[in-house]
């Protein structure tokens, strides 16, 4: 399940999404390279939502975890 937030003037854009398989999940999105993984989750405890990645070619989320990436 993924979901694009619009932000506006004060707040950014987000994209959150959950993958409820227990496979890693890819997902195409023109533009994700402008997205970076939340800093609470890059700073957090959690190690399989740090593998979270959004490049050229879109976002990947490890399996049984929720992601959200904002926009930089």
């Amino acid at each position: 399940i993924a979901m694009s937030i619009n932000g506006d003037q004060q707040n950014a854009d987000l994209m959150v999404i959950f993958n409820s398989s227990d496979v890693s999940q890819s997902l195409n999105f023109v533009n994700a390279q402008d997205y970076q993984l939340h800093p609470i989750q890059a700073q957090g405890a959690d190690p399989m939502v740090k593998q979270s990645l959004a490049n050229a070619n879109g976002f990947t989320v490890p399996g049984l975890t929720a992601a959200v990436f904002i926009k930089q």
